[in-house]
């Protein structure tokens, strides 16, 4: 918890820096509510490590710090042991960080684990994409599309099929590709 306070803290300070009133207020809100749950005390045997560890690489991925963002999954990693959710956090982190082989093997152990996280297979889809595999990429696509019916899941695998299919020369299939994810962004509110 003391994790996102001081998340709240950051981002209220840059909006005060830039004083939107509204977006302000909001995050103020949000920080008093986090104030009062940390203030009323938190017991430390309640906490889920692998949890905390794994949150803070997030904020750290938010933040630009891969490094560190690494380092906190790892060690979530070494407190939980193989974790899918922890691995495929772990792959992106390692693509920023231009190791693009360590990302794919973080996504295919986070599959071995779970083999219907779509998630991991979305993230193998893009890292294929922009290796240039585009048979491979659009069978992770079309994968992680079979096996996860969620508006976001389906707008994203749709949009970077339709991506796929450009590369590939395919723009009829593109198009198809692309208006499906419009229908489905503006159906389910996305942004």
């Amino acid at each position: 918890m003391l994790i996102f306070a001081a998340e709240g803290l950051r981002q209220c300070i840059a909006c005060l820096r830039t004083w939107k009133p509204r977006r302000s207020g909001a995050l103020l809100l949000c920080l008093a509510a986090a104030f009062a749950l940390v203030h009323t005390g938190v017991n430390p045997s309640e906490l889920d490590p692998v949890r905390s560890a794994w949150l803070q690489g997030h904020v750290y991925m938010r933040n630009g710090e891969y490094g560190r963002a690494e380092q906190a999954f790892l060690q979530a990693l070494a407190t939980s042991g193989e974790d899918a959710d922890i691995l495929n956090s772990l792959g992106p982190t390692r693509q920023r960080l231009g190791r693009e082989g360590e990302a794919e093997t973080a996504y295919l152990r986070a599959l071995a684990l779970a083999p219907d996280f779509a998630r991991p297979r979305l993230n193998l889809g893009r890292l294929y994409l922009k290796q240039g595999r585009l048979t491979v990429a659009e069978a992770a696509l079309e994968s992680a599309l079979e096996s996860d019916p969620h508006p976001a899941t389906q707008y994203e695998g749709r949009y970077h099929l339709g991506v796929v299919y450009r590369h590939a020369g395919r723009e009829t299939e593109a198009r198809t590709a692309f208006a499906a994810a419009e229908g489905l962004r503006r159906s389910a509110g996305l942004p």
